[in-house]
């Protein structure tokens, strides 16, 4: 829905709503919410759709905490047998790793691996943008109960 490319948020809100999807993680910079999205946060409110919003720039990996707040969000909506969307703005890059590395920890049957071929599978080649967004759901799938343990990104 970006607006400056003649999307209609709204109808797009309401495309996902259609899917039966009425959660949703958005990795946004506060100016791309402001500038090229419009008011997400009113627009999902509206529609009863409930927002995660986490600032993270195009290209980058959120922090470890950031990571595990929102895969934490998204378990506990998949508990619920709720469906869930990872979105972001100016690529594919940032939902296609916190959708990653959610699988990874949500279906422990999943390597890391596996996680990355079935999110490119689902989004294409340029599912991930860079080597640190691989390497962060390459991390999520290690063996441990801290993830914040196992780099200091």
């Amino acid at each position: 829905g970006r607006v400056d490319r003649g999307g209609d948020m709204v109808r797009d809100l309401k495309t996902i709503q259609s899917m039966g999807i009425n959660n949703i993680v958005c990795l946004s910079t506060p100016i791309e919410l402001e500038k090229i999205i419009g008011d997400i946060r009113v627009e999902t409110q509206k529609l009863g759709i409930d927002l995660h919003v986490h600032h993270m720039a195009s290209g980058f990996i959120p922090t470890c905490e950031g990571t595990r707040k929102m895969v934490s969000w998204i378990a506990e909506k998949l508990e619920k047998n709720e469906k869930c969307c990872c979105v972001s703005f100016s690529g594919l890059g940032r939902a296609c790793t916190i959708a990653g590395a959610a699988l990874v920890v949500i279906d422990n049957t999943l390597t890391a691996e596996q996680a990355i071929e079935k999110v490119t599978k689902a989004r294409g080649v340029r599912a991930f943008e860079t080597d640190q967004q691989l390497d962060l759901v390459r991390k999520m799938g290690h063996d441990s109960d801290d993830i914040c343990e196992l780099a200091p990104w």
